[in-house]
Order: structure tokens, then sequence, then C-alpha cells
């Protein structure tokens, strides 16, 4: 591991820790600690940067993960060209495509919950698969984090512009 990969790794921790502790913070009614906490782990990692905004809202509403990326992230990827792989209705674990399945994206849950993320990938013949590396846009692991409904709309939201902002310039680079 180089010098560079474990700074990503102990910064992508140091922000765990930190969220962590904001929300330790917001139980015991501190909510302006725990929001300053929470800010220090997104200055860390983006992938809080959702919850360091909204943090102390309450939203009784059940968190919808699948309902809500079809009802917002699959409309804004389906007017960029994408399309469920295989065609019908998408689905958690399903691939979106475009020109030819030259584009991907897959759109899931982490596997410790609350955090949306997404694989982005690239072919371009002959060359080898290339895989988006969202630590050039500070979200050390592929992820936002959320807690609440509201917060999984703004994820999404977010996740709309991130990929307008960096990931579709990144698919359609010669």
């Amino acid at each position: 591991m180089t010098s560079a990969e474990h700074e990503i790794d102990q910064n992508k921790h140091e922000a765990y820790v930190k969220s962590i502790e904001a929300d330790k913070l917001l139980v015991m009614g501190r909510i302006e600690d725990a929001r300053f906490t929470m800010e220090a782990a997104a200055a860390l990692d983006k992938t809080y940067v959702v919850r360091a905004e909204l943090l102390g809202r309450k939203d009784p509403r059940k968190i919808q993960v699948s309902a809500t990326v079809r009802r917002i992230l699959i409309p804004f990827l389906t007017t960029a060209g994408f399309a469920v792989s295989g065609g019908g209705r998408w689905s958690e674990g399903t691939f979106l495509s475009r020109h030819h399945e030259a584009h991907m994206i897959l759109i899931g849950r982490d596997k410790f919950g609350h955090r949306l993320g997404i694989l982005a990938a690239r072919r371009r013949d002959p060359s080898p698969t290339e895989y988006f590396d969202w630590r050039t846009v500070g979200i050390r692991s592929g992820c936002l984090a959320y807690t609440t409904q509201e917060e999984l709309e703004v994820v999404c939201w977010r996740w709309c512009d991130i990929l307008s902002w960096h990931l579709f310039p990144w698919l359609d680079a010669v």
C-alpha cells in the first residue's frame, strides 16, 4: 500500500469514527456539537456531506430506497440515455447501460446499510473495462450516507449533480 492509499484509508476511517461520534452527540441532544462533528467527517470524506447538511432534522417517514431511486435517479438516467439492461423495470442489482453497453451503471446500497452507492464503468474496445474512481471527487467509498427518507431523497438528487458534473464527462471522454 502506498503512502497516499494509506492516507485515504486513514481519512475514510477517521470520517466514519466522527460520523458515529456525531450520531451519539445527536442522541444526547447536543445538536450543534453533532453538526460540527459531522461537518468534520464530511470534510474528510464527502460520503457524509448530506448528513452534515441535514443532521438533526426529523423525518418520520419510512425509508424506501428502491422507490426513491425509481422516482429520482432512474428518470434522470433515462433522460441521459441509460436503459435497464435486458429491458424491464429497474431493481437493485440491475445494471443500466447506454451506447450498446459501453457505459454501465449499477446503483445499490452499501452492505452496512444507510448508504447509497453507484458503480460506473466504461468499455472502449479493445481496452479493458475502466471503473470511475469516486475518490477523485472526494467520495472515498463511492457511497453517500443517509439516515432518514429526507436525507435519502437529497442523496439521490446529489447523485444526479455528481453524475452530471463528474461521471458523464468521464464516460464520454475519448
